[in-house]
């Protein structure tokens, strides 16, 4: 399973200061070790899932992805988020992030690359809409 989708919430709490941080950082900095966070208790939404890096938070998978993941992870499945883009405005500075995400059979994650690329294709918001074959 392959999942490619834009964070909701990145303009909330602290998001745009983390992800400005990343978007900044050196190449070698820019590797970064993105996580998902399971949110059960959360008030706005049961299957809610945060994403952040280094315990800081960058945003939130949105309503439709968290509900296929959040019933999977429940059952004991893992995911790990493969890779990850920025997704920057020409007009705002406003920096949103893209996630390619995928389950595995077994836990563990390596370092993830953030690409800044803008012959990437999803940079500037062009990422596909979930759900991503």
């Amino acid at each position: 399973m392959e999942i490619i989708t834009k964070l909701t919430g990145v303009l909330v709490n602290d998001a745009q200061i983390n992800l400005k941080e990343i978007d900044r950082g050196s190449k070698e900095k820019r590797r970064n070790h993105l996580v998902l966070v399971r949110e059960p208790d959360n008030p706005y939404d049961i299957n809610a899932i945060r994403v952040e890096t280094n315990g800081k938070y960058l945003g939130y998978l949105p309503k439709r992805v968290a509900k296929d993941i959040a019933t999977r992870i429940d059952e004991g499945s893992q995911f790990v988020i493969s890779r990850a883009w920025m997704n920057k405005s020409r007009r705002y500075e406003i920096i949103g992030m893209t996630v390619e995400i995928n389950e595995v059979p077994s836990g563990g994650m390596e370092e993830v690359p953030i690409s800044r690329d803008p012959a990437n294709q999803f940079f500037n918001n062009e990422a596909p809409e979930y759900p991503c074959a």
